[in-house]
């Protein structure tokens, strides 16, 4: 894969990789002999360059490390994981075109907030607000 926006890892980083990442982390778990998984790492490129600097996209090779796709209980591959704050909030197993991965993330990425504004009574006062996504 040629992508410098993908990142690969593994059992040992996993951990430290979704829970501290400030951005939702997509995961590609695949085996280099699955022509499934060989389909879908195109559209993990596309993926990777649409929702760069949005999305963490990571692919993790299930035959190099087993712990992980045990604990998350992966039989069949390709499966994707999306992790939001360190949850898996979806699991997809198969094949999906680029529209279906666009819709999850999209779903994720782009939640409405409900925002309050603060009444200030001290007419010099500044409020601020942080609006990121």
């Amino acid at each position: 894969m040629s992508a410098t926006n993908i990142y690969y890892i593994n059992d040992d980083s996993f951990d430290r990789v979704t829970m501290q990442s400030r951005m939702p982390v997509i995961i590609d778990f695949y085996a280099d002999w699955c022509g499934p998984c060989r389909t879908l790492a195109s559209i993990i490129e596309k993926v990777a360059e649409i929702y760069d600097g949005k999305v963490a996209v990571c692919k993790m090779n299930v035959d190099e490390n087993p712990s992980t796709p045990n604990r998350y209980k992966i039989s069949a591959i390709p499966t994707v994981i999306l992790f939001v704050d360190g949850l898996a909030v979806e699991k997809v197993v198969g094949l999906h075109d680029i529209d279906f991965y666009k819709e999850l993330l999209d779903k994720h990425l782009y939640k409405p907030e409900v925002i309050s504004e603060e009444i200030v009574e001290d007419s010099d006062a500044e409020v601020a607000s942080d609006h990121t996504l």
